[in-house]
Formats: C-alpha cells, structure tokens, sequence
C-alpha cells in the first residue's frame, strides 16, 4: 500500500527576488527534499515558470510507473 500514489512538492513564488519576502531557502527545499525522497519544483504561479513543465514530468512519471506495471 501507498505504492499507488506519487508525491511532488510544488514551491510557488519562484519569482520573488527580495531576499527579506524568501519563507524557505533553497538549502531548506534541497534538505527536505532529500530527506523525504520528494521531488520539490519550484514554479511561480504569476509568470508560469515550471508550472506547464512539473505538470508534465508528473504525467510522464505516472505513465513510466504504469507501463512498468503491464
């Protein structure tokens, strides 16, 4: 059980530049990342940078999982 499902983090508010508004490091995501083995992408919902990109490699990771599966 819990085969079934694939997890993927999506960090929004890639876009923001100014250090003081920054919540999570990229040190922190990578940190997270690693130690719970779940991709984390960072997008940002008000330019669309990586939104169409994470979308994809999800759907492509599902296909890989189920064709793997017969």
């Amino acid at each position: 059980m819990g085969n079934e499902v694939e997890i993927f983090v999506f960090a929004n508010k890639s876009d923001v530049e100014d250090p003081n508004e920054i919540q999570v490091t990229d040190e922190e995501i990578s940190q997270f990342s690693e130690k719970y083995k779940i991709p984390v992408i960072k997008t940002s919902a008000r330019t669309g940078d990586n939104v169409d990109e994470s979308f994809l490699d999800l759907t492509k990771k599902l296909i890989l999982k189920k064709n793997a599966e017969g």
